[in-house]
């Protein structure tokens, strides 16, 4: 039972870094743009939202091993899946500036995802 769960786990993560990466930029940005009512250029806030999951991925990426270190690489994953549930929450704020955060959280998650995930397997 213990093995399913990992291994569900990990394929969870695997879905969820897809779905960051492209929800975003596949969807209808006018309908973001005025939902959020955006005060800046309509480019440079879609450059915004579509770059922050990468950035963020970068920085959670970085930061795993301090989490690994701290906690066990299963309660890590636990802590992170926690996370992701809190990050996706954020996302229904209708605040851009709460927004950009949210999707900076996002890609922070999916680096940790990204870097604990493949270390389950071994």
């Amino acid at each position: 039972m213990d093995i399913l769960a990992i291994i569900s786990t990990i394929a969870l993560s695997s879905f969820y870094f897809g779905y960051a990466m492209v929800y975003l930029p596949a969807m209808d940005f006018q309908a973001i743009y005025s939902l959020y009512h955006i005060n800046i250029t309509y480019s440079v806030a879609q450059g915004i939202l579509v770059a922050c999951v990468p950035i963020g991925g970068g920085l959670g990426a970085v930061s795993s091993s301090l989490l690994i270190q701290k906690f066990s690489r299963r309660n890590c994953l636990l802590i992170v899946n926690a996370f992701v549930i809190l990050a996706t929450l954020m996302l229904g704020v209708k605040n851009f500036q709460f927004f950009v955060l949210a999707r900076l959280f996002q890609g922070y998650c999916t680096g940790l995802l990204s870097s604990i995930a493949p270390l389950m397997m071994k």
